[in-house]
């Protein structure tokens, strides 16, 4: 019998400590700010900014607003190479790498994968040749895969089976 209440209680303490921990959720819609309601990835840097990948640019949420990076007409851009942006990732020194699958109506039906690399503090994006010039061992066109390993660790895959 007391191994029967010790069980109970000790399933009680269980629960109720599980409750304390109980997420809030919030739903971040085009109205609170986003670029696109359509959402590739969602990435918290290592500062608690939410990042956010949409099919018309990226953004970053403070938890109440948000600021949004994507192609200008006019070119006077203030960050996206190009609007469709599929992945963020965080490297150790803590610049993003922005992922565009970007989508080109004049080539021959073909996507490109692009990767532009965003320092947050000063809001500066440069294109990976720019950011590497010289000293990347391949070039932007023979990347095929880009993931995160672990936090802030990067993987780059090339179309001759090496790996970075």
């Amino acid at each position: 019998m007391k191994i029967y209440i010790c069980s109970i209680l000790i399933l009680c303490s269980f629960f109720a400590k599980a409750h304390e921990y109980r997420l809030q959720t919030r739903r971040i819609t085009v109205e609170d700010g986003l670029p696109n309601d359509f959402v590739y990835q969602t990435m918290q840097d290592r500062d608690g900014f939410m990042w956010v990948a949409t099919n018309y640019g990226y953004c970053r949420f403070d938890g109440y607003e948000a600021e949004i990076y994507y192609e200008q007409v006019d070119k006077k851009r203030k960050s996206a190479r190009y609007n469709s942006v599929t992945a963020i990732l965080q490297d150790q020194a803590g610049k993003l790498w922005i992922i565009y699958n970007h989508f080109a109506a004049w080539q021959t039906a073909s996507n490109t994968m692009m990767i532009e690399i965003f320092d947050p503090l000063s809001k500066e994006a440069l294109s990976f040749d720019q950011y590497f010039g010289q000293e990347a061992p391949f070039a932007m066109t023979e990347v095929i895969l880009v993931s995160g390993i672990n936090e802030h660790k990067l993987r780059l895959v090339t179309t001759q089976g090496e790996v970075y």
